[in-house]
């Protein structure tokens, strides 16, 4: 190697080098399991074979459990000696033992991880692949695997962690064509930094994350990462998910990422990156704001839209993937976009809503944000309410009005209350058919819920104004069907609801229709 001369010569690495060195080599050395741990060391094998294993956690260190603090130590003592002999094969075979460590062992990271912080091991990771990584990939492979097991942990301890080894080296990593394994990593350890510890994210950004991920993609690598690597797909994805995660994106960034989702999205078959990328997509359009119909636009041709939409119905075994879909639709849902409302629909998406409807029962926050969406988009245009009351979807929100119980309830009566605003007269008798009034008024006794109760009035007010639009004969006839369901008995009960606001709403309703009627004489 021709850097192995030089690997010493580093003033800093020097003292960091010396760190604690004696006085844990005196008082380790004295112990057998010193000498017993590195015997089992040497017979561990690969990294791949130490990833493959099957075996209890507690096989190579069995008898020493709790000696968490003796082994980093001795770790940190054998490293320093392979390193001051320029034994990389040693060096390999302590990281090897090291991985196997903390593999697999993640309630124990929170205790182990702030030792091995402090005990110098961290330091020597970080020279081991300072600019030698594309001669030592089998070292560094190892030390990128431990990294993705601490890099588990908290906030603060992976800001610890970046600001010793990986500051300034991590993306590094991503322009050179190394191992797929030591570039899986690489996403990994990015994906935890971008997830939830914001100041390595913001640093991350202002070295061209973004354009490094992107890249990788562009130049075709990801097909030939996965020949080797099955699972880089799934894993590239998730690290755009946890890219989408920021709140603070700029536009041109947030396209980037698209262009790669989009077209990611169309081709790959695989459940788990599937999954990945509608997290992506409810991120990327829960954080867009005004950019959401920009962000539309670069499905040019709809394909990820329709794609989404398909996801709905899937099988029941892929249920998980229906609801992830759901997320970023809920979103669209909520952009107020007439023409985008027009264009979801004409894709069929009230047929993948039902279906989860139908499918999903126990999944009561889905299906109380599908009735809630349903609720603000019919209050678009007629067209929108035409797609929905002619759809079977309708028949499920009456149904849900008078079977499900709470927010769900309140949700799907509070649909039924909307559609009363831009409905025509001739709906409003297919309403009366359908039994819509029955449960309205109904509810006008059962509710104890104030916001319900106005909405139940102020729809009926526009029902009977409706009518009104017709003759005033039409206006008496639909009264006195809502008579029948004793409207006038209900509305003057709610004297005794305890908001006055309420009480106000009903004697006005009474007082603007019921004189023409002669009702309130009988």
């Amino acid at each position: 190697m021709n850097s192995d001369q030089n690997l010493l010569q580093n003033e800093q690495f020097s003292q960091v080098f010396q760190f604690k060195k004696e006085k844990f080599r005196v008082e380790i050395r004295k112990k057998n399991l010193a000498q017993e741990l590195h015997q089992r060391r040497m017979k561990i094998g690969s990294i791949e074979q130490v990833k493959t294993q099957k075996a209890d956690k507690k096989q190579y260190f069995s008898g020493y459990e709790n000696k968490y603090e003796e082994e980093i130590q001795l770790a940190y003592l054998d490293l320093a000696d392979y390193l001051e002999k320029l034994d990389f094969d040693g060096i390999y075979d302590v990281l090897i033992a090291f991985y196997q460590f903390i593999q697999d062992d993640q309630e124990m990271i929170s205790l182990k991880a702030p030792k091995i912080v402090q005990s110098g091991v961290l330091q020597i990771f970080s020279y081991l692949i300072s600019d030698q990584f594309d001669q030592m990939q089998n070292i560094v492979n190892v030390i990128m695997e431990i990294f993705c097991n601490l890099t588990t942990g908290s906030a603060s301890q992976n800001l610890t962690i970046y600001n010793i080894a990986l500051k300034d080296r991590l993306l590094k990593f991503l322009d050179f064509n190394l191992n797929p394994n030591i570039i899986d990593s690489v996403l990994h350890i990015i994906s935890h930094f971008c997830y939830d510890v914001t100041p390595i994210k913001e640093d991350l950004m202002r070295q061209g994350l973004i354009q490094k991920v992107v890249e990788l993609y562009k130049k075709k690598r990801l097909g030939l990462y996965t020949k080797q690597n099955k699972e880089f797909y799934s894993t590239y994805t998730w690290c755009l998910s946890s890219i989408a995660s920021d709140e603070n994106l700029e536009l041109k960034e947030v396209l980037e990422l698209n262009l790669v989702a989009n077209e990611l999205f169309l081709e790959i078959k695989d459940q788990s990156s599937a999954k990945n990328l509608l997290w992506y997509y409810y991120r990327i359009t829960h954080n867009a704001g005004d950019k959401l119909s920009i962000i539309l636009a670069s499905d040019e041709k709809g394909l990820v839209l329709q794609k989404m939409i398909d996801c709905l119905s899937l099988q029941k075994e892929q249920i998980l993937v229906s609801l992830l879909a759901f997320q970023p639709l809920s979103n669209f849902l909520q952009a107020n976009d007439e023409q985008l409302i027009i264009q979801l629909l004409n894709k069929k998406l009230l047929d993948g809503l039902n279906y989860l409807i139908q499918t999903c029962s126990k999944q009561t926050k889905t299906i109380e944000t599908i009735f809630w969406s349903i609720s603000n988009i019919v209050l678009l245009s007629n067209e929108v309410l035409k797609y929905i009351i002619s759809h079977p979807i309708f028949e499920n929100i009456i149904k849900a009005a008078q079977i499900y119980s709470d927010k769900i309830q309140s949700e799907a009566i509070t649909c039924l209350c909307h559609v009363q605003q831009l409905c025509s007269y001739q709906q409003i008798n297919l309403f009366y058919h359908l039994k819509v009034y029955d449960i309205l008024i109904n509810e006008l006794q059962e509710s104890k819920d104030e916001d319900i109760l106005l909405k139940i009035i102020d729809g009926l007010y526009c029902a009977v104004q409706k009518a009104g639009q017709e003759s005033d004969s039409e206006q008496l006839k639909f009264l006195s069907k809502l008579e029948q369901l004793n409207l006038s008995v209900k509305l003057d009960n709610l004297q005794n609801y305890p908001s006055q606001i309420v009480f106000e709403k009903a004697i006005d309703f009474i007082e603007t229709f019921y004189p023409k009627s002669n009702l309130d004489q009988q």
